[in-house]
């Protein structure tokens, strides 16, 4: 017979159970943490959204999608198609949707933007500017079919390899032309000095 004084033997189910609730206990914690998490990231991300406000311009559209061109960082794909390319849209502070807009003066770097993204040609590369400061790029002249002339940056990535009389053509919806087959010609940089009336 056990002393009076003795405390009784756990059961075994009570053992268990207090097995499973230590068990239990980090796992819980744990899992409040990423339901906490997960609610303050979505908060932040709506609290955003509805604070944010922008201008921008359609670049393109998908079925159900637009690409915007911004002034001051990289085009962006947004869900909803509420317009087509070319239109100014806005998004005004606690408003949850875009709007669209007429175009206004300050939007000039909008508008260039979208005609730089839709334009089109073909042409022979009939300059190369070398740079006219330190970290700058060679600028390309083309001469294009219809007589006009445009001017491309010679970074990495553009361009690449570019030679005097190479044939060159821009499509919609790239930002620079691209270089067709032909044999090259000599590369030759032009001081900007001695063309005072082109730009750089």
């Amino acid at each position: 017979m056990a002393p009076p004084d003795a405390a009784p033997p756990d059961r075994p189910s009570e053992q268990h159970d207090s097995e499973l609730d230590q068990f239990a206990h980090p796992n819980r914690r744990r899992l409040l943490f990423v339901v906490g998490a997960v609610v303050l990231i979505g908060s932040a991300f709506i609290l955003g959204h509805w604070y944010d406000a922008y201008r921008a311009i359609v670049l393109d559209v998908r079925a159900d999608q637009m690409l915007l061109g911004f002034a001051k960082k990289p085009p962006d794909w947004v869900d909803g198609r509420i317009t087509e390319p070319g239109t100014i849209v806005v998004k005004e502070p606690w408003r949850w949707d875009l709007e669209p807009t007429t175009v206004e003066v300050d939007d000039d770097v909008l508008v260039a933007l979208y005609q730089r993204y839709t334009k089109t040609y073909t042409g022979t590369l009939v300059e190369i500017r070398g740079p006219t400061r330190p970290g700058a790029f060679p600028v390309g002249i083309v001469r294009t079919d219809d007589g006009g002339r445009e001017y491309v940056n010679l970074v990495d990535t553009v361009l690449l390899g570019a030679q005097l009389n190479r044939r060159v053509k821009k499509d919609r919806g790239q930002w620079d032309p691209k270089l067709l087959p032909k044999d090259a010609g000599t590369v030759q940089f032009v001081d900007p000095a001695e063309s005072p009336g082109e730009r750089p």
